[in-house]
């Protein structure tokens, strides 16, 4: 997704995007995703993404289809895809005010985030600041990441979409968007080594980027593992990172995309 709208971090007066990139294709060129006719481009401002594979494995083609929007002030940072109509989404804020988001819940350090399914009841609260969320292969289990906490959450989802809290992982650092590879269920996570820095952009001492890699997550003990680390000179606040055919891809909050070769 591209052209991000969000308090405190460096813009572009161009509408939002999102973008296609076939790790397949040696060119690795990305494609822009089109939008219906009667899709609002001006007021669109992306943030979190997810995309729902049907259990026949089928997934949408460049152009979006049949766009159903769901609209309600809650619905700030990540979305969980789990269904053809159904979604979890993560609220970060608490106050609907710009200044009071961007400033006073920060400096107050209150857990005051939450994740919402698809209908807009609250399922699970007590975040410092709720942000990326994904799901288990076997769809049993939902990852919260908790941004100022350090920490992913593991929550087990109920026949009722309401989830339970099973434990967390200490990740040793800002954790933002959470992505899980289907096969082995490792979780890929985009981090942010410097907080502060993060928040207070200045192009003069940029803000870093981290990518960490959580294997065995529902085991007694969870393998935590640093896998890129950069002081802000190559790339500048990472927020998610996958994994495909020996690659590593990395996205930012504004900056821009690094494709790294795993070894």
């Amino acid at each position: 997704a591209f052209g991000l709208k969000f308090p405190g971090v460096p813009s572009s007066d161009e509408p939002g995007k999102i973008f296609v990139l076939d790790l397949n294709d040696s060119r690795m060129k990305p494609v822009e995703l089109r939008m219906p006719r009667n899709f609002d481009l001006e007021t669109f401002n992306p943030h979190g993404i997810s995309l729902y594979t049907d259990p026949s494995g089928k997934t949408p083609d460049n152009l979006m289809r049949g766009c159903t929007p769901v609209t309600h002030k809650s619905l700030v940072n990540d979305i969980l895809a789990v269904g053809v109509d159904s979604f979890y989404a993560t609220n970060d804020h608490y106050f609907e005010n710009q200044f009071l988001q961007s400033y006073v819940e920060i400096l107050l350090f209150q857990p005051w985030g939450n994740v919402v399914p698809t209908e807009v009841k609250e399922v699970s609260q007590g975040y410092y600041f709720a942000n990326g969320i994904n799901m288990s292969p076997d769809k049993r289990h939902i990852y919260v990441a908790d941004l100022f906490d350090h920490n992913v959450h593991v929550l087990e989802r109920k026949e009722d979409n309401t989830l339970t809290r099973v434990k967390t992982v200490a990740v040793g650092s800002l954790v933002d968007n959470i992505e899980v590879d289907p096969e082995t269920g490792d979780l890929w996570v985009g981090c942010h080594p410097n907080g502060w820095k993060a928040l207070l952009f200045d192009p003069n001492d940029p803000a870093g980027s981290e990518v960490v890699r959580i294997q065995n997550i529902h085991s007694d003990k969870p393998q935590v593992t640093r896998v890129y680390e950069d002081d802000g000179q190559v790339l500048i606040g990472s927020s998610v990172a996958t994994t495909y055919g020996g690659k590593l891809l990395i996205g930012t909050i504004f900056h821009k995309t690094l494709v790294c070769d795993l070894k």
